[in-house]
């Protein structure tokens, strides 16, 4: 039987492209003919002579595209080393750095993580081997309609159908970005070089939200809460009205332990605000009101010890009660209540009630007892209500007439 000879069709080659140069060569190619393209490179170690190969797939078949992006690859591996040109980093590798620099480190845990997410998710979207110096209005445009309509492909996004977010939201993202791109524009590498000439984002305007939620409760709603509050928890009540008579943030006050309050300085007694639990680090020394020393002497143990906390957890004296618990205790109030509670109405309520009840005084001094860090902060929190607005139209604060008298 003779042997049947296999056909002499010659198998088609996957296609390859190597872009670089010895040491930092990526490697763009097909796994077989026609299948989706992949990337590999060679990652070494500081230090070390073996490494390691990154292989990942692209995602699409376009062999134009993928060596373009084999280039900015490389563009990105170059600009993680100090010796980067001025304009040449990208936005991963400025991220890197901004965010091991001392300038983030310095922020509140709470405001350094909400930072990091805003950047991955913003430097996710644009490339993080994009080129920092290469943004421009279309590339924050693009991101805004992509976080206006939910896009899936955006980091920390929750999926709930196609629902975007507010432009407030939008704008806090844009301005963590703005902010890193800024510190770029004065960040020198270790040739004396800043990292960036110019801020690319300069004079473009992001989004701004035109009705922007700020809730507010009323001296009313907190005479009603304090009636709902003794059959939430025993805690409730003396943290309404310290809340309520300090102006401080939430985060503040939630954390004061008993080496912090002194009863004997002052005429009613005083506090001495830590740093490390205020958002801007600040150590303020302030008096409180007669009712704020009320409501601490009534949970004020016989003998405390300094290092407990003021509002403690139910299992450890010395640990304050955690934010989710306080939270739901104001949630049980506003429903025992009666009240109908907004979205993104809960203890903040009271400090924008605080500030807007102290109109008559000077911003600055408002802005330090409630411990703002300048007035334009504290401007944001300011509210009008219709009794002053009443007394601006009804009431001016003078009339200015000619000289010699004559109106």
């Amino acid at each position: 039987m003779a042997t049947q000879k296999r056909s002499g069709a010659k198998r088609k080659k996957c296609w390859s492209q190597s872009i670089g140069e010895y040491k930092l060569t990526v490697r763009v190619y097909e796994l077989y003919p026609g299948s989706n393209l992949y990337r590999s490179v060679w990652i070494t170690s500081p230090g070390k002579k073996s490494g390691k190969e990154d292989k990942k797939s692209l995602g699409h078949k376009d062999r134009d595209r993928a060596v373009r992006e084999a280039y900015e690859l490389i563009a990105h591996l170059r600009s993680t080393s100090d010796g980067v040109r001025q304009g040449e980093i990208t936005l991963g590798a400025l991220k890197a750095r901004y965010l091991a620099g001392r300038k983030h480190a310095a922020k509140a845990e709470r405001t350094r993580k909400e930072d990091e997410r805003k950047l991955e998710r913003v430097v996710a979207f644009l490339g993080a081997t994009k080129r920092a110096s290469s943004l421009d209005e279309e590339a924050v445009l693009e991101y805004v309609e992509a976080r206006r309509r939910g896009d899936p492909s955006l980091l920390y996004v929750a999926r709930r159908g196609s629902a975007g977010v507010r432009d407030g939201t939008i704008w806090a993202d844009l301005v963590a970005l703005h902010t890193m791109l800024r510190w770029g524009c004065v960040t020198k590498n270790k040739a004396g070089v800043t990292l960036l000439a110019s801020d690319p984002l300069k004079g473009i305007e992001f989004p701004r939200e035109l009705n922007p939620r700020q809730p507010i409760v009323t001296h009313d709603d907190v005479e009603r809460l304090l009636q709902a509050a003794d059959t939430v928890h025993p805690l409730l009540r003396p943290a309404l009205i310290v809340g309520e008579g300090t102006g401080r943030r939430n985060g503040a006050w939630r954390q004061l332990r008993w080496c912090d309050i002194h009863f004997d300085r002052e005429e009613f007694g005083a506090i001495q605000w830590p740093g490390e639990t205020d958002k801007g680090k600040t150590a303020l020394y302030r008096p409180f009101s007669p009712a704020v020393r009320d409501a601490l002497l009534s949970i004020r143990p016989e003998r405390p010890d300094p290092d407990w906390a003021v509002f403690p957890s139910s299992v450890d004296p010395r640990r304050p009660v955690n934010k989710k618990t306080m939270w739901d205790w104001m949630e049980k109030a506003f429903a025992a209540a009666g009240l109908p509670r907004e979205p993104g109405g809960m203890w903040h309520t009271l400090r924008r009630k605080w500030v807007s009840e102290r109109k008559g005084y000077p911003l600055v001094d408002i802005a330090a007892a409630g411990g703002w860090k300048d007035d334009r902060s504290l401007k944001s929190y300011m509210q009008e209500d219709p009794e002053t607005v009443r007394k601006v139209v009804l009431e001016p604060t003078h009339r200015l007439r000619k000289r010699g008298g004559t109106e």
